[in-house]
């Protein structure tokens, strides 16, 4: 199942992201603890962490993260791009959680080396690729997306394609989901369920 998770910042959709993981792990086993049809890895949790800690203020919300899955049974895997290079035994038949996508273009985007940018389209590639890539060796994905479209700023034009392609992947992704959710002030809003 792939689920998109999205909302403000402080919105709370990492919070009911987790939450909706841990539900899909343990809906992998029926209540005596056999599995329904799944292998011995079903049920496992896999938090796939894109965020660089730059600054203070990073360090917190990366703090903060791991308090709130603490206890919940998350294997925490820290790959911030080139997802398809994770080991695909970490992912088989387990939830994922991905937070998030808007890191996980920014590190796609301006990661390259000598501080050139991949151009929009091989980073879009790039992205869809380590999506499918986890999507096909996982049980479920979840993927949490910032909602970042709607101030009505003009940002200069580094900025400017960073919007246009998260408005392309959030689209093609969303497309592609078994269900979307908006959180917004805490409360979680179906868009497709």
């Amino acid at each position: 199942m792939l689920i998109v998770v999205t909302g403000g910042s402080g919105s709370g959709k990492s919070e009911f992201a987790e939450e909706m993981a841990v539900k899909l792990a343990g809906s992998a086993f029926r209540q005596d603890g056999v599995s329904e049809g799944c292998s011995e890895k079903a049920g496992r949790l896999v938090y796939l962490a894109t965020m660089l800690p730059f600054g203070k203020e990073g360090r917190e919300r990366i703090r903060r993260h791991r308090a709130l899955r603490e206890g919940k049974g998350f294997l925490t895997i820290e790959k911030q791009d080139t997802l398809a290079e994770i080991d695909p035994e970490k992912l088989f038949g387990a939830t994922v959680l991905l937070e998030d996508l808007s890191n996980l273009i920014s590190n796609e985007m301006f990661g390259k080396e000598k501080g050139e940018a991949w151009q929009p389209e091989e980073v879009i590639g790039r992205v869809l690729e380590g999506l499918l890539f986890i999507r096909q060796h996982s049980g479920n994905l979840i993927i949490v997306m910032n909602e970042i479209f709607s101030d009505g700023r003009i940002y200069e034009e580094g900025t400017e394609r960073f919007l246009q392609v998260a408005g392309c992947l959030n689209r093609k992704i969303a497309e592609k989901a078994d269900a979307c959710w908006e959180v917004v002030y805490g409360i979680p809003v179906p868009l497709r369920s």
